[in-house]
């Protein structure tokens, strides 16, 4: 499965996007803001979050340039960082 990542998965707390239920935790390697940090092509890259920013449609939680959050309009052109999700199973 491939997705977007959510703010409490990225931050442990959703400070600008919608609540999400208490069983999502935050991914371990997150905890260090380095990891929050995307580069591409060398340069630090900002990029969007699953969540709907709280009282907008139009709003949506982000990860900046130095890993911090924020929320901003869906028109700007951020970057996604995609999620893989990997299930394995006995055969």
């Amino acid at each position: 499965m491939i997705r977007i990542p959510t703010e409490k998965e990225i931050f442990g707390v959703n400070k600008y996007g919608e609540k999400e239920s208490d069983d999502v935790k935050q991914f371990e390697p997150m905890k260090n803001r380095r990891n929050r940090i995307a580069f591409r092509n060398n340069e630090f890259e900002w990029y969007w979050l699953k969540n709907r920013g709280v009282r907008s449609a139009t709003y949506f939680a982000y990860v900046n340039s130095n890993g911090n959050a924020n929320y901003s309009n869906a028109s700007n052109s951020y970057g996604v960082r995609p999620l893989f999700k990997i299930r394995f199973v006995e055969i």
